[in-house]
């Protein structure tokens, strides 16, 4: 099962948006729309988008990826992202 947890403010704190195994073409539906600082990655590979409905920037985090290879990611600058620009989400790798 996939699994990632978004969360409102960088190290893992604020609020947190949990999503199993689902693509969110819109995190406004999950009241979460531009708001991700940090993640981390439970299981699984995620695709990122900058954009709803899966567009602009992309950042790729896996479950064995972060600076620790724990899919911890306590940071946008972990993944090479920016802060609170995170609008949709897809399971997997998407190039």
């Amino acid at each position: 099962m996939a699994k990632i947890i978004l969360f409102q403010n960088t190290n893992f704190t604020g609020d947190a948006c949990v999503l199993k195994d689902a693509d969110i073409r819109n995190l406004s539906n999950k009241s979460f729309n531009d708001r991700a600082s940090s993640v981390i990655v439970i299981d699984g590979s995620w695709t990122l988008y900058q954009h709803a409905e899966f567009g602009g920037a992309r950042w790729y985090l896996q479950a064995n990826g972060g600076p620790e290879r724990d899919g911890c990611y306590p940071s946008y600058n972990d993944w090479q992202g920016s802060n609170d620009s995170v609008s949709s989400v897809r399971r997997g790798i998407d190039r």
